[in-house]
Order: structure tokens, then C-alpha cells, then sequence
């Protein structure tokens, strides 16, 4: 029998993992209530997208940069949701830290601040990947 608990909280790794299809099903199945997810939208974009990264780059303490090998994924908040969704989460609220001036700030290297905290709730409503994309085809048919 797999231990559940009533909030999960998952902070700053989603993104060290390549295949985040399967860690979010795996943080949703830990869960009966409530999934916090704090991580960076590196991409801003206005649909779910993913991306992969081959040679992501880590700051050792001198302020250099070194590359590592492997892939990170990098998904942007709305192809989140969208998986958290599909395991039967719905995000109810999300906060966008302000950036830390006086330290490091790894989620925030750019202008624009990329780091948010989402609040995922349980949903008796789960609707499929299938669902959300004939969902989606509708609506870009009733919009043109």
C-alpha cells in the first residue's frame, strides 16, 4: 500500500527531471488533497510547451558557469497545469515571488521574474489528454 499524504510540496527540481510526465504523476499519486509546486517558467509562453535542454548550465560559487551533462525539461506554467490537470489537479491559486536582490537568484536571471508557486487542488473531474485537446481543436475552430 502506497503512503499518501494531504499536501505534497515539490520545490525547485521539476525541472532536473526528464521525464516530467512521469515525476508530476508521481507527486499527484503521493497526494489526497493538495500539491504545492514552486519552480521557473523559462519560457512565457501562452500555450503548454516543453522543452528540452541538452547542456544546461549550473553556477558553481565563484559565479562561473560549468556545464553538466544530461537533459533537463523545461516546462513553462501552462504545460504544468495541464499535466497536473490530467492527474486530476487544478490549480486554484499561484504567487510570483518578487526577486532576490541581495543573493543568487537562479530563477531569476532575467528582467522579467520567471519563478512561481502554484497551489494545485484535488479535482473530482478528471478529464483525459485527449479531453483537453479536443477541447482545445473547439475552441480554435469557434475562433476563426
Amino acid at each position: 500500500m502506497q503512503y499518501k499524504n494531504d499536501i505534497v510540496i515539490a520545490c525547485g527540481f521539476i525541472h532536473s527531471y526528464f521525464n516530467i510526465f512521469d515525476i508530476l504523476k508521481k507527486i499527484c499519486d503521493l497526494s489526497n488533497n493538495v500539491v504545492v509546486i514552486e519552480t521557473h517558467d523559462p519560457l512565457g509562453d501562452t500555450n503548454p510547451v516543453i522543452r528540452f535542454n541538452p547542456l544546461g548550465k549550473m553556477v558553481r560559487n565563484e559565479g562561473t558557469y560549468s556545464t553538466f551533462e544530461g537533459i533537463e525539461t523545461l516546462p513553462n506554467k501552462l504545460a504544468v497545469d495541464l499535466i497536473m490537470a490530467v492527474n486530476g489537479f487544478s490549480v486554484s491559486k499561484r504567487i510570483f515571488p518578487e526577486r532576490i536582490n541581495n543573493s543568487h537568484d537562479a530563477y531569476n536571471t532575467r528582467d522579467n521574474n520567471s519563478r512561481f508557486i502554484s497551489l494545485y487542488i484535488k479535482d473530482n473531474n478528471v478529464r483525459t489528454l485527449e479531453d483537453h485537446i479536443n477541447e482545445d481543436r473547439k475552441s480554435t475552430r469557434l475562433n476563426s
